[in-house]
C-alpha cells in the first residue's frame, strides 16, 4: 500500500485524507497506513526491533498488532486501551474493544509494552536488540502530574528481589516495580 494521498481540504488543510477515508494529520504514521514508520516519540527502529523480535520468537506481528504497538510507541505518555480504540477507527472499519485486548495481551506477553497499573494504560518497551528479555523486570517512574513514565532496570535491585523471594518460596511472575510521584518537570503539589 502506497502512502495516503494529500488531498486538499478547506476545513482540513493541516490534514491528509488517509485509508477509509479518515482525515489524519499530516504526518502521522498512520496517514501512510505505517510506513515509514516515522512518528514524534518513537523511531523505525524500534517498530523494526519489535518485528525482527516477533519473527526470531516465532511470534506472529500481525497488521493489527503492528498498528497498536505503533500508537502506544508514538505515544509521549501512557495510552488507554479506549484510547487506543477511538485511534484506530482512524484506520480500521468498526474496530472492536476485543481485538484492542487481544492486541495488547500479545504485545505484552511479547514483553513489547507494559501495563502501567497506576494509570490503567500501557508504554511502549524500551527495545535496545533483539536479546530483549521476554519478562524482564524494572522500574517505572510514573508522574501523578503530567503521565509521564521513566524506565529503569537496576540489576542489584533486581538480584535482591529475586533473592528474597526465593526465600520465601514465592516465585515471581510480574517484575515490574511502579513508583509514582512528581516529575523535574511539575511542580510539587502541596
Amino acid at each position: 500500500m502506497g502512502a495516503a494521498q494529500t488531498i486538499a481540504h478547506p476545513r482540513r488543510a493541516n490534514q491528509v485524507c488517509g485509508n477509509r477515508g479518515a482525515w489524519l494529520p499530516r504526518g502521522c504514521c498512520l496517514s501512510a497506513r505505517f510506513a515509514p514508520w516515522e512518528h514524534a516519540g518513537m523511531s523505525a527502529r524500534s517498530i523494526q526491533a519489535a518485528k525482527r523480535l516477533c519473527e526470531e520468537r516465532g511470534l506472529i506481528f500481525t497488521t493489527l498488532r503492528r498498528q497498536v504497538y505503533t500508537l502506544i510507541a508514538a505515544s509521549e505518555k501512557p495510552v488507554g486501551a479506549y484510547d487506543l480504540l477511538e485511534q484506530l477507527k482512524a484506520v480500521r472499519a468498526r474496530p472492536a474493544p476485543v481485538t484492542v485486548y487481544r492486541a495488547l495481551d500479545f504485545l505484552l506477553e511479547a514483553g513489547l509494552i507494559h501495563r502501567i497499573d497506576a494509570l490503567q494504560a500501557y508504554a511502549a518497551c524500551e527495545i535496545e536488540s533483539a536479546a530483549h528479555e521476554h519478562n524482564h523486570g524494572g522500574i517505572v517512574l510514573v508522574c501523578s502530574e503530567c503521565k509521564r513514565l521513566t524506565e529503569f532496570e537496576d540489576a542489584a535491585l533486581e538480584a535482591l528481589i529475586a533473592a528474597r523471594a526465593a526465600r520465601h518460596g514465592f516465585a515471581v511472575a510480574h517484575r515490574l516495580i511502579e513508583i509514582r510521584g512528581t516529575c523535574e518537570h511539575c511542580p510539587v503539589p502541596v
